[in-house]
């Protein structure tokens, strides 16, 4: 009976624990110039013109905050790309509770990190 209270308190901590934090990660941008085409949101701007609508795209794995936001802003342009756009303007990156310009991402309790990413496709 001891080992069936542990087991559920184990499990009860497991999935408290699951729902995960969230961290910033330092991108820049000019560090990686394939995402040449990723434009921030600012507070203030909108998207050109011939835009092309919302697009979303995440990303997960076990490496650093960084690499995990990198991964899923080319997946950001290649979903750009597939409605015929080659940029990306006001991207913004899911937090808790809201969307952000900043990057972020889920850690979770194995290690796992994730991002979630969405913009407006745009033909330059």
């Amino acid at each position: 009976m001891k080992t069936t209270g542990r087991r559920i308190l184990l499990m009860s901590f497991v999935l408290a624990i699951e729902p995960g934090c969230y961290a910033r990660a330092t991108l820049s941008l000019r560090d990686h110039p394939d995402l040449v085409q990723i434009r921030r949101a600012t507070r203030d701007a909108t998207a050109r013109t011939p835009n092309l609508g919302m697009v979303y795209a995440e990303a997960s794995g076990t490496g650093s905050c960084e690499d995990v936001a990198v991964d899923a802003l080319r997946s950001l342009l290649a979903e750009a790309g597939a409605i015929g756009g080659n940029a990306v303007e006001q991207v913004q990156f899911r937090a808790r509770w809201n969307w952000t310009g900043d990057a972020v991402c889920k850690r979770t309790f194995f290690t796992l990190k994730k991002a979630r990413v969405r913009g407006i496709a745009v033909d330059e």
